[in-house]
């Protein structure tokens, strides 16, 4: 039974894209979250492409992190709030605004379409207004030191990818498994102290890479620690360079961004 819905839903779903309708969920629930439990972030999960493709839900997230998933940016959860790529009114990036989505998906549907999906759920449940803008921006860039990268390429490409870092006593030792340097860029974020720019990948390693590397512990404001933790160790641009061969220098860059320019904090009926 469960077998022939879905592939009523998949019939359906294809008929509506022939005939150029625009795709959208099965069935959507948008509503504000209640209080964010301590200790914890926000959560967004399933979608095309991952283990769940027919669901997506996001817990305790902000405006400024659906928009970064209905539009296919990238970012490190850690560093969110700093992101340059989506700006907005201040509830929109930071505070207690936050929203539970939970969404079916058609089955069948790409990446591209659940994006577009995504895009008019929030445009219909936030009366969301967006427009782009290039900027000029303060940032970092990345790159190698003259002496040479010291990074080992992975030996097998069809490996488990990972990206993991152990805090003990205010120093993360972070362990990077089959990553593309992208990645890593995308991740370096939330080692910034005051968590402000954007890092531009400038090392020319087009490869995937096994490294290791300690660095003292940077915690985001949004995280709701019921106590300090300290932060010991080499700064990230300390252990960059003695550790990874690998250079952050302040730089203006150039940023392909989003603004938010009207939303209603409060969504629309389910």
């Amino acid at each position: 039974m469960r077998k022939a819905m879905r592939l009523l839903g998949f019939c359906i779903f294809a008929y509506s894209v022939a005939l150029g309708q625009d795709p959208s969920f099965e069935v959507a629930s948008v509503r504000p979250s209640g209080p964010m439990p301590a200790r914890s972030s926000f959560e967004v999960t399933g979608g095309p492409g991952s283990q769940d493709p027919e669901r997506f839900t996001a817990r305790f997230a902000s405006l400024q992190v659906l928009v970064m998933e209905a539009y296919g940016i990238p970012y490190d959860y850690l560093a969110i709030e700093s992101n340059p790529q989506v700006t907005g009114p201040d509830w929109t990036i930071k505070g207690d605004a936050r929203y539970d989505v939970a969404a079916r998906i058609p089955p069948g549907a790409t990446k591209e379409q659940f994006r577009f999906m995504l895009q008019g759920l929030l445009k219909e449940r936030f009366n969301l207004t967006i427009r782009h803008e290039t900027k000029q921006v303060s940032g970092y860039v990345l790159t190698v030191e003259k002496s040479g990268a010291k990074l080992k390429e992975t030996p097998d490409p069809d490996s488990p990818k990972g990206l993991r870092a152990d805090i003990v006593d205010g120093r993360s030792a972070v362990t990077v498994t089959n990553q593309s340097i992208l990645r890593f860029v995308q991740y370096l974020s939330r080692y910034l102290d005051t968590y402000e720019g954007m890092i531009v990948d400038r090392t020319g390693l087009n490869g995937r890479y096994d490294f290791k590397f300690e660095v003292a512990t940077v915690l985001p404001s949004f995280f709701h620690y019921p106590y300090e933790i300290p932060s010991n160790g080499p700064s990230i641009f300390e252990a960059l360079e003695k550790q990874l061969g690998l250079k952050l220098e302040k730089s203006k860059v150039s940023v392909d961004m989003l603004v938010i320019d009207h939303a209603d904090r409060v969504p629309a009926e389910n």
